[in-house]
């Protein structure tokens, strides 16, 4: 757990690095407050219970810091800013399924815990899905390096 003095020398650091970024003509990639509620976050266990006063724009960022371990892009920012119409927490809900749901996240391996936005679905299950995809993954490309034969040979015992 991150304690307040640690929390606010990250946001320090965060408002150096704005001001560096300023000075250079740049602006930071992701927002100080969905940089202060990602921080310090396992890179396995997106943590969603610290994200939840985070404004729609701060929480597709924070989410996609700590699934995805990467900024949304332009893109992925087009698709959720036009959902903005939809409830508060209508759009969480449906922001947190999306990213658990996304195949980038099952590859890496991340897994969501403290979701209030959760629907039912138990951890245990989530977290025995994503270890398997991602073994899934790696035995589908040794597949498609098979020859053909081999190919078809496992087909028909794994049918």
């Amino acid at each position: 757990m991150i304690t307040e003095k640690e929390l606010t020398t990250y946001g320090k650091l965060f408002d150096i690095a704005a001001g560096n970024m300023e000075a250079a003509g740049q602006k930071m990639e992701i927002d100080r407050e969905a940089f202060l509620a990602v921080v310090h976050m396992n890179p396995h266990k997106a943590d969603i219970s610290r994200m939840t006063g985070l404004s729609k724009r701060g929480m597709v960022q924070a989410l996609f810091a700590s699934m995805c371990h990467r900024y949304p892009d332009d893109g992925a920012f087009a698709v959720w800013r036009d959902r903005e119409g939809l409830d508060d927490f209508e759009y969480r809900k449906i922001l947190t399924k999306s990213l658990r749901n996304a195949k980038e996240t099952k590859v890496k391996q991340v897994s969501q815990v403290k979701n209030p936005y959760f629907d039912g679905e138990t951890e245990e299950i989530r977290t025995m899905v994503v270890t398997g995809y991602g073994r899934l993954d790696r035995l589908y490309e040794i597949y498609s390096k098979m020859p053909h034969w081999l190919q078809r040979l496992a087909k028909k015992i794994f049918r």
